[in-house]
């Protein structure tokens, strides 16, 4: 069974002179932090005080049961960053999340594990997150770092039993997209003023409610055919989506697609690469949008939203929008 560090072992033993002894270490053959006539009993400050130190050191100096690197709170990141669940992340939220690790890792990474399972370590955390950053900036720190710590204690609760920045809540608090919605008078101008392969994306964006991932990965093999001769979207399930999506297509957007070479695999695609990039294509339509003089609220994937109003305005169910 792995050794726990964080565990106090009591042992009692009998005297020379016949009184009993007893011995507090951290872990078996781990560092001691009281004995019988020691100051500082269980359930003072002071008892507290060398327990927590104890497990800073044993946690920097007794080998891990198994992986390698536990040593520090480098070594803990370094094996999430390693893990399976680090590497399902989307690319950009795996760039994203190590871009806020290398600023905790700046401040934290040298430390010894056992700073991690001190309750100070929320406190701590919070005070420095604070004075640096606000809002997202802040999130871009708390979050990885947060989750960093779930996966450690849900691998290897005997080196990290628990997560003490678990339930802080996000600094950054949006506003609340429902009610954004794209007017059509501003679908029809920003179509009017932006490059051609831009108002094609927020046409068929309109048009079809896709999210922006779903939108710039579109195949032409995606595009089906009925008996009756309408066309629709069918899109698999996949990581991101559990169910088939199944989006009739609407005059307006069968015309966007049909303006795609036959030969083409992607229905969308930029000048000079051979896919867009969610995020690029995202902020180029804030930009056109901006110089359009559009509403500086509204984002791309506000025009998702701007469908679904549309479908539930239609009379459209519940159930019927889950799958699309």
């Amino acid at each position: 069974m792995p050794a726990r560090y964080d565990t106090i072992i009591v042992v009692r033993k009998r005297s020379a002179r016949g009184g009993e002894v007893e011995y507090h270490t951290v872990g078996r053959k781990g560092p001691s932090i009281w004995r019988t006539g020691d100051p500082n009993p269980p359930g003072t400050p002071g008892y507290q005080a060398a327990y927590n130190a104890a497990i800073g050191l044993q946690a920097a100096i007794a080998p891990p049961a198994t992986g390698t690197g536990w040593y520090t709170v480098n070594g803990l990141l370094d094996a999430y960053e390693r893990s399976r669940e680090f590497c399902r992340l989307a690319p950009r939220t795996r760039t994203d999340y190590l871009k806020g690790l290398a600023d905790v890792r700046a401040r934290y990474g040298s430390a010894p594990l056992g700073i991690i399972n001190s309750v100070a370590l929320k406190g701590n955390v919070l005070d420095w997150i604070e004075v640096q950053w606000a809002g997202k900036g802040a999130d871009k720190r708390l979050d990885p770092f947060k989750f960093a710590l779930s996966w450690a204690t849900g691998r290897h609760p005997e080196r990290v039993p628990v997560n003490y920045l678990h339930g802080i809540p996000r600094f950054y608090e949006g506003a609340d997209r429902a009610e954004i919605i794209w007017e059509d008078a501003e679908v029809d101008l920003f179509c009017q003023l932006a490059p051609e392969l831009h108002a094609d994306a927020v046409r068929l964006a309109r048009e079809t409610g896709l999210r922006i991932g779903d939108l710039v990965e579109l195949e032409r093999s995606e595009i089906r055919r009925a008996p009756d001769g309408s066309r629709a979207i069918i899109l698999r399930p996949n990581k991101r989506r559990r169910r088939i999506v199944n989006m009739p297509l609407t005059p307006a957007a069968e015309a966007i697609i049909d303006k795609a070479p036959i030969s083409r695999r992607l229905i969308l695609k930029p000048k000079r690469a051979d896919a867009w990039d969610s995020a690029r294509l995202s902020r180029e339509i804030r930009e056109y949008a901006t110089q359009s003089g559009i509403r500086r609220e509204l984002r791309f994937n506000d025009l998702r939203g701007t469908k679904v109003t549309e479908m539930v305005w239609a009379g459209i169910s519940v159930p019927d929008l889950a799958i699309r």
